[in-house]
């Protein structure tokens, strides 16, 4: 794995220095996507490494400036590993200010998407890993009352998060949109 800092822009390109090898993984095929993760979201550094391949998704931990880990640990209690995962970000949480309007603040919450549905993780500081902080949310309870047989056999097969937003994409061309309440650990659809 590389790593990279940017070093300054140019009028018609960017010079990328520093360029330098932090550490190697051996016999890790079919690699189809590489996530950083950080121990909060405004942590300055990434602590972690989520990669997904083709059959599954490892995560890795940068235990100094030469040596990584994997924690791939439990599969039922941290990320979702026997699937290949779609996205994965730290995300903000979201509070009410004095004036009832949404602000924004650090968080360890990390959302992890794969086909059947989204995870909600906690990095725990004391143990280095990050846990369940709520059940797999899969399509179906995001189904209006009665309409759940709708959802059944759907799949995400694309997503994007950003610092306080889910966008999946599904398999028979619908777009959902989603927050978080992180409160009650639970996903609210918006679209």
């Amino acid at each position: 794995m590389l790593w990279w800092q940017k070093h300054g822009e140019h009028q018609s390109h960017t010079e990328w220095r520093g360029l330098s090898e932090k550490a190697t993984v051996q016999g890790l095929g079919n690699v189809t996507h590489i996530w950083p993760l950080k121990e909060m979201y405004c942590a300055p550094d990434y602590a972690h490494i989520v990669v997904s391949t083709l059959q599954e998704t490892h995560v890795f931990r940068f235990d100094n400036a030469s040596s990584i880990s994997s924690i791939d640990g439990d599969k039922n209690t941290g990320f979702i590993t026997d699937l290949p995962t779609i996205a994965v970000s730290n995300i903000l949480r979201r509070t009410r200010n004095a004036e009832n309007k949404s602000d924004y603040v650090d968080s360890r919450f990390v959302i992890q998407v794969v086909s059947k549905g989204l995870l909600l993780l906690e990095y725990d500081p004391g143990v280095r890993q990050y846990s369940r902080a709520s059940e797999l949310w899969t399509l179906e309870k995001f189904a209006d009352p009665g309409k759940e047989g709708l959802w059944k056999g759907r799949e995400i097969v694309a997503a994007n998060i950003n610092a306080s937003q889910v966008v999946l994409a599904l398999n028979w061309g619908r777009v959902v949109v989603l927050t978080l309440n992180v409160d009650d650990k639970r996903f609210i659809k918006l679209r």
